[in-house]
């Protein structure tokens, strides 16, 4: 059994043509299969961990839901021990297994215990103990980081992206290589300054300054567009 055996060949097109990318941003419509694609990268790669970040809904869904990020990953090549939100924190994450844990946005960190002597730490978050115990797991394995609608981290202060980027930061010290998949059907909703913390995860590091200065001119729109079909990071599709 495959994902992409089910595929469409224009699906099979995509994996073929970006299989080399270890940072790609599926930014394509609704219904057009970010899902299964997403997966069958991960299974192409053979990554034997799954992260898949997404919204409160996604994140709790289970086999049974057609097209859901569970049922699709019960016919990858890659055997998963599947847990989703609702079974997370009793989960015993094991270095020889291969898991593909779904997590919503808000789930990732909780609030520190407030010290009254340390005025700093008054609103101080950390990740989650379970989602620090998947990481240590993941020592050795190929990951694969899947963000799920992920216009809803283009905040660079917000905690989600704060977590994200320190997921992908300690998961960098223990795992054999990742893989980040940026999932969205609407990357933007005022703006291009939404895309900044998305393409920054997706490797844009380097041109960053350049990217400052032009949206401090307000001339960034036709860079951007030219920033991103020069480097092919970003897979972009509406069908309206």
């Amino acid at each position: 059994m495959s994902i992409y055996n089910e595929l469409f060949n224009w699906q099979r097109k995509v994996i073929e043509k970006y299989k080399d990318k270890e940072d790609f941003g599926l930014w394509l419509d609704m219904g057009l299969g970010k899902t299964p694609i997403s997966l069958a990268f991960a299974e192409y790669h053979e990554c034997t961990k799954v992260l898949v970040i997404s919204i409160n809904s996604n994140a709790r869904e289970k086999e049974l839901v057609k097209d859901s990020f569970p049922w699709w990953a019960l016919k990858s090549s890659v055997k998963y021990n599947i847990v989703n939100r609702e079974d997370l924190s009793e989960y015993e994450f094991k270095n020889d297994s291969n898991d593909l844990v779904m997590v919503n946005y808000e789930y990732l960190y909780e609030r520190k215990k407030k010290d009254s002597k340390i005025k700093k730490n008054k609103n101080s978050v950390e990740l989650r103990e379970c989602i620090k115990n998947f990481i240590q797991s993941c020592k050795g394995h190929k990951l694969c980081i899947i963000i799920d609608e992920s216009h809803k981290m283009k905040d660079m202060n917000s905690i989600q992206t704060k977590c994200i980027n320190q997921i992908k930061k300690l998961a960098m010290l223990k795992c054999k290589r990742i893989y980040t998949y940026l999932l969205t059907g609407t990357p933007f909703t005022q703006g291009y300054i939404d895309l900044y913390s998305q393409l920054k995860l997706l490797g844009y590091e380097s041109r960053i300054n350049i990217l400052n200065d032009c949206l401090e001119k307000n001339i960034y729109i036709d860079y951007l567009h030219r920033l991103i079909l020069q480097h092919h990071h970003i897979l972009h599709y509406n069908h309206r």
